[in-house]
């Protein structure tokens, strides 16, 4: 891989990660503002369905920042 090919790996790296940053951060802010209007109004089902969601996907994105940081 010559240099420049792998400066545009880096950069297609770090566009990766900035969409991945932002999904994740709009992902964030959704449960917290669901969690703070509704969330009194949730039944335990719904809390905990709305919970084990942000934890999993929070998990892919974890796991896929440390895969795109490693390469």
């Amino acid at each position: 891989m010559t240099e420049a090919e792998a400066m545009t790996a880096l950069a297609e790296l770090t566009d990766i990660a900035t969409a991945q940053t932002s999904v994740w951060l709009s992902l964030t802010f959704t449960y917290l503002t669901v969690a703070y209007l509704a969330g009194k109004k949730l039944s335990r089902f719904q809390c905990l369905a709305i919970s084990a969601l942000y934890t999993v996907t929070a998990g892919f994105f974890g796991s896929a920042m440390m895969l795109h940081s490693q390469a």
